[in-house]
C-alpha cells in the first residue's frame, strides 16, 4: 500500500525555507545571508515543484 505524503513533505519544505530567513534576517553578515536566502528559495522551489506533481 503507498501512502501519499506529499503535502506533509510540501510543509516541511516550507518550514525549512522560512527557517532559512529568519536566520538570514537575524544575521549581520552578508554572505551567510545571501547563502541563506538562496536556500530558502531552493527550499520554495522544491515545495512548488511537489504541489504540481
Amino acid at each position: 500500500m503507498l501512502i501519499d505524503i506529499s503535502e506533509e513533505q510540501v510543509e516541511s519544505l516550507q518550514e525549512q525555507a522560512a527557517r532559512r530567513r529568519r536566520l538570514a534576517n537575524a544575521t549581520d553578515d552578508g554572505s551567510a545571508r545571501e547563502i541563506l536566502r538562496s536556500m530558502a528559495n531552493g527550499y520554495e522551489d522544491s515545495a512548488d515543484a511537489l504541489r504540481k506533481s
